[in-house]
């Protein structure tokens, strides 16, 4: 890794996107194999890395071979200690994705299932299945992508993973339950819900879906939104392609009527959910106006109706 690192220097390309990312990937490796007891340096890769990541958008393959690359870092390594840090890179990486796809584009399930594998990895304590999901697999079956069609595999990240990085963990998992959505894959769309709201609360969900809001677009975070509101008994599905059909402003009315259930008359609430509301009260139809109007006096909670009046 030295040796590389002094080529590329050599080579006078420290200025090239591409060449930046590989020096940051290596510095971090590099740390985590030598010098894992010099914290002060070890953080500091990490964050070197991080900003790096941040300030760049890179090519599909080059962004497959950096997280396999740290993917099989774990594996091959023995490095089997959490790595929450990584989170951070795999959503950086997922939010400048997302915002390339056309209207008529499907995600990149090779991206989506290292980026899994990848995030799960930097949050887990559990070799026996990191032998079982090494990234190599997809190359010999690439039409089967183990780990992203495998959300139980996040099952205990609350516990694996310090709060610190549960917003952002839910703000990945988010995106590729958006992804899901944009595919029309349903059940395992909710199966990810299932998961993402295994623990937590209200205020965090809302919280990590908008900070991701603005790159997914209204339909599915009124999708999403109506997932996380609808009560217990309702069925899900078809609250998923109903919405991709006829576009987000037509549901304010629904996630006003299910959060107002939840709440007390005088109860504030989660200003997220707010949030939420009037990002997509953008472009409101006639009708839908109508609809909040009539729904006014309905509502219990005080700051709904506000909220319904401020929409309409």
């Amino acid at each position: 890794m030295t040796t590389v690192q002094d080529v590329i220097q050599w080579m006078e390309i420290s200025n090239v996107p591409w060449a930046q990312v590989v020096v940051a990937a290596f510095e971090h490796l590099n740390h985590g194999w030598w010098n894992s007891n010099d914290i002060e340096a070890v953080r500091q890769a990490e964050s070197n890395f991080i900003n790096v990541t941040r300030r760049m958008e890179l090519p599909r393959e080059e962004l497959l071979w950096l997280l396999s690359t740290l993917s099989e870092d774990h594996y091959y390594w023995g490095l089997y200690e959490k790595k929450p840090f990584l989170i951070e890179i795999c959503l950086l990486i997922l939010l400048n994705h997302v915002p390339k796809l056309g209207d008529s584009d499907v995600p990149d399930m090779a991206l989506l299932d290292t980026v899994v594998t990848l995030a799960t990895m930097s949050c887990s304590l559990h070799p026996n299945w990191l032998r079982n999901h090494i990234p190599t697999s997809r190359y010999e079956l690439p039409w089967f992508f183990q780990s992203v069609q495998n959300p139980t595999i996040f099952a205990n990240w609350f516990k694996d993973t310090p709060s610190d990085y549960h917003k952002q963990l839910i703000s990945l998992l988010f995106l590729v339950l958006s992804s899901f959505i944009r595919r029309d894959s349903y059940p395992l769309a909710i199966r990810y819900l299932t998961v993402i709201t295994a623990r937590g609360d209200l205020p965090l969900y809302t919280s990590a879906l908008t900070a991701i809001a603005p790159v997914i677009g209204e339909d599915r975070l009124s999708t999403i939104s109506r997932m996380l509101m609808a009560p217990q008994t309702q069925k899900l599905i078809p609250i998923i392609p109903h919405s991709t059909i006829y576009g987000a402003h037509n549901f304010q009315d629904e996630l006003l009527k299910n959060y107002d259930l939840q709440l007390g008359a005088n109860d504030n609430p989660d200003p997220n959910f707010l949030a939420i509301m009037f990002m997509l009260s953008k472009h409101v139809p006639s009708d839908t106006i109508e609809g909040l109007k009539n729904m006014i006096p309905d509502l219990k909670n005080l700051w709904l109706r506000l909220a319904a009046r401020l929409v309409a």
